[in-house]
């Protein structure tokens, strides 16, 4: 902030503010002074506007005022919120010492700084939300990444190689705050709304930041982790760990491992396709109605946060997956969920209590809330141990016994202890000699002021006569000037009032300096043996962490098999062979939250039906039928069972969408243009194993340029990508294409009832008659009279068919078919029908085609 100059307060506390400011330039600074953290210069400006506060002044001795707004200290968690929800960091500024007068300003440092990833305080967290921390370098043509949530000990790193890869980890990892180098141009690639910090780039130093990780984790090399090979994604781990400890102001410990995120290990999914399928998050931000909110039965807020990873990242590793499903099954068939499900209510969220046991930030409460959760694992263990299940008996091992830390607790701690640390009070009786004696103290200043009283009011013959205290001037006899009993001789005067003098006595004065300095003392010691007590249980930390990862599975899992019971869900076979088969399979969102009885469908994707063009109305169901089919997927990967009668479903390494029409005008891309990106990345990206849904592709340009996008990607997916695709479509043009392999017709069911659309939302094979739009444009309340004459145009458009025929080339012709080989085309063409089975609205489109044909050949 530069040197003091005559408009600045030079007085010892505005000196010291500077100081402590001078090392926080980034962070509002929560400066206190007695009961209040006050905010000074463009500090107190930015805050006043953020919280709503009054803006006051400070003066100094040239006149100038400084800027300045305060909140109380007692409510500060409030305001701390709300500025943290918004992107800012906070440096929390605070007292050391009590003030005394005559001594200058009281000694003061900044205990906390405050960033939206480096969160651990429930108080800051939403109710089952996560604080991540998420760094990012890119020196190449790759992207390394590493997430750490301080609350959950989780970290974790990895590599991706595109823009669409990254954003689709940011998606996926939610982070509340990323970190970049300064001038790497990353800014520009990312979503906005995240709070975005720029290192200085020493901080991404590869060798630096591998000596981080070994020294925190104290081991010889990171092979041990599987980071061999990823020197972006190490990189930008010690980028994250170094800056997460600068904030907490020490060292991580339960931060003891690292993960290597690989894309082979989950089902990739970008940030188009998180979007499209509502799993945790619907596209105006709200959390429901979304997938994880119907599957969210869990007991505790970490069980909660593990389903939403388990969605979110379902798993490829088969392993795993069938391990979670064969715990569901088994928690369904024996009714676990009913003995573990009380005992699960009350653990807590014992993952972040243990985190800041770890931090040495955990309140009493807390510790209260861990013994009552350490003491009900019997209870949850029993029920595990007398299954078969794999799954289910690795929980229970890694629930063990605590008896010596329930004991330490029970013996250390009161039942119901304060908030606050500094209000004291919290450790128990017996817990300590010393600190009883102390309390004892102040227990028998009562009796004994009260003694005191009776005495003085006896010897002086003054019934009127009072002993009280105030923080100021201490303990004090009161008398009235009123009074006309003579002051005895050894009453030391102390205060004067308006209606009344006050005294001491020596006795007083000595009783004053035993009360109050075994009450300071007191607290001393019991903030001494409460430190005394986090280390000793420190040293459970592994264990403890382990056993809350543990009980987090366990949630999960009966969560899913709450809501597959409720439901009526079936459990999924899982193949070797590609493809996709469910009988009855409907969308559990939709179904869950439907007035009307959902009509549940069948499908089949193989090596002979790779790709279904889906045709029907608008409002029809054909989105609702593709999302469904993708949910099934996610769940019976994340190790659910899945709403179908039946289902059977092969590997499957990612999930692409091209749904919905959508601008990016950040990036200043028009709507077509980002449906073609998407679509680009897909046609890139998928895979004979990727399951792929594109809904009216190609309707953001003309109709010919259009359509002929279209059938090119619908004869690429099938042909040359292969991938398991439903392809919704208005391009009736389009179903022409099931004569090729691999493409097969389907529709969703509607009929005409006294002008009216019925909407039947059944699949059936072969493509559907015609589209309905007028129809669903009157239900949208369109003017009759607007209906009316687009009738007739439409009535112009289908007479005119023949003649346009004639202009525009059929896309669907061989390249190398001739105008002298359209009598075979007719021939062939007529020799592989059976009039019984066309509509009248096929036979009537088959008449124009050949009678356009003939002319043609004429």
């Amino acid at each position: 902030m530069g040197e003091p100059s005559d408009d600045m307060d030079n007085s010892p506390i505005m000196t010291q503010y500077r100081r402590i400011k001078s090392a926080h330039p980034d962070a509002l600074l929560f400066f206190q002074l007695g009961d209040f953290y006050e905010l000074f210069y463009e500090d107190a400006q930015h805050a006043a506007r953020l919280l709503d506060l009054t803006l006051t002044s400070r003066g100094t001795p040239s006149g100038v005022r400084i800027p300045m707004c305060g909140v109380p200290k007692h409510a500060s968690e409030t305001y701390l919120a709300r500025l943290l929800k918004r992107g800012e960091s906070v440096a929390i500024c605070d007292q050391l010492e009590e003030s005394q007068p005559g001594k200058g300003p009281v000694a003061r440092k900044v205990t906390r700084v405050l960033t939206p990833g480096t969160l651990v305080e429930d108080a800051f967290i939403e109710q089952g939300g996560e604080s991540g921390l998420l760094a990012l370098w890119r020196p190449r043509d790759r992207f390394g990444l590493s997430y750490l949530s301080l609350a959950a000990g989780d970290f974790r790193l990895t590599e991706v190689e595109t823009r669409e890869e990254l954003l689709a980890e940011i998606v996926r990892l939610s982070p509340s705050e990323i970190l970049i180098a300064k001038d790497s141009g990353l800014a520009a690639l990312l979503p906005p709304g995240i709070s975005l910090q720029e290192l200085d780039e020493l901080d991404f130093d590869p060798l630096s930041a591998q000596r981080v990780l070994i020294e925190h984790f104290d081991v010889d090399s990171l092979s041990g982790f599987g980071c061999d090979g990823l020197g972006l994604g190490v990189a930008a781990a010690g980028a994250v760990l170094k800056y997460a400890e600068r904030r907490i102001g020490q060292r991580a410990p339960h931060v003891n491992g690292i993960r290597v995120s690989r894309r082979q290990d989950r089902i990739h999914m970008d940030a188009s396709t998180r979007r499209a399928l509502e799993i945790d998050l619907r596209p105006d931000g709200s959390r429901a109605p979304t997938l994880f909110s119907i599957m969210d039965a869990t007991r505790t807020a970490m069980g909660a946060r593990r389903l939403r990873e388990w969605l979110c990242a379902p798993s490829q590793v088969l392993e795993e997956v069938l391990g979670r499903q064969a715990a569901v099954s088994e928690i369904l068939h024996s009714h676990i969920d009913n003995a573990i499900s009380s005992p699960l209510s009350e653990c807590g969220d014992s993952e972040r209590i243990v985190s800041r046991l770890a931090l040495r930030s955990v309140s009493p409460r807390d510790l209260v809330k861990l013994r009552r959760s350490l003491s009900l694992l019997p209870d949850i263990r029993a029920p595990l141990e007398a299954t078969a299940c794999p799954k289910l008996l690795d929980v229970a091992s890694k629930c063990p016994d605590y008896e010596a830390e329930i004991a330490l607790l029970g013996r250390a701690l009161v039942d119901q202890p304060p908030a606050l640390l500094r209000d004291g009070g919290y450790l128990a009786d017996g817990y300590d000699a010393e600190l009883d004696r102390l309390r004892g103290v102040q227990r028998n200043a009562q009796d004994f002021l009260s003694q005191l009283e009776a005495d003085e009011r006896l010897r002086t013959g003054n019934p009127g006569l009072k002993v009280g205290y105030n923080r100021v001037h201490g303990y004090y006899i009161e008398i009235s000037r009123t009074s006309r009993t003579p002051v005895p001789d050894n009453y030391i005067p102390r205060q004067t009032l308006k209606n009344a003098q006050r005294y001491t006595l020596a006795e007083l004065k000595d009783f004053e300096s035993e009360a109050l300095s075994s009450e300071s003392r007191a607290l001393a010691l019991e903030a001494t043996l409460y430190q005394a007590l986090l280390k000793t249980l420190q040293a459970s930390l592994p264990a403890l962490k382990e056993t809350a990862s543990a009980i987090a599975d366990l949630d999960a899992l009966q969560s899913l098999a709450q809501r597959s019971r409720e439901f009526g869900f079936c459990a999924p076979v899982f193949v070797t062979k590609r493809g996709l088969h469910y009988k009855g399979g409907w969308h559990p969102v939709v179904a869950e939250h439907s007035t009307t009885p959902f009509i549940r469908n069948d499908l089949r994707l193989d090596d002979e039906a790779s790709l279904l063009i889906i045709t029907g109305p608008n409002m029809g169901g054909k989105s609702t039928y593709m999302r469904q089919t993708a949910l099934i997927a996610l769940l019976a990967y994340a190790g659910s069972w899945v709403p179908a009668e039946e289902a059977t479903i092969g590997p499957i390494d990612a999930i692409f969408t091209r749904i919905g029409a959508s601008d990016d005008l950040t990036q200043g891309r028009s709507t077509f243009m980002t449906e073609m990106s998407e679509t680009a990345n897909l046609l890139h990206n998928a895979s004979s194993e990727s399951l792929v849904l594109i809904d009216e592709i190609g309707r953001g340009t003309s109709t010919y340029d259009g359509l002929a996008l279209a059938f090119a990607i619908a004869r690429h997916l099938a042909s040359e990508t292969r991938s398991l695709c439903l392809f919704a479509t208005h391009y009736f043009e389009l179903t022409a294409l099931d004569e090729s392999p691999g493409i097969c017709n389907v529709h969703l069911s509607a009929a005409e009832h006294a002008e009216e659309i019925v909407f039947l939302y059944r699949v059936e094979p072969g493509p559907a008659s015609r589209s309905y739009g007028i129809e669903v444009a009157r239900r949208a309340g369109v003017p009759n009279s607007l209906l009316d004459n687009a009738r007739m145009e439409l009535n112009k458009l289908e007479s005119r068919f023949v003649q346009s025929e004639r202009h525009e080339p059929n896309l669907f012709d061989a390249p190398n078919s001739r105008v002298d080989s359209r009598a075979q085309v007719v021939f062939d063409r007529l020799s592989g029908l059976d009039a019984d089975d066309l509509t009248p609205r096929e036979a009537q489109t088959l008449l124009y085609e050949l009678i356009a044909t003939a002319r043609d050949h004429k």
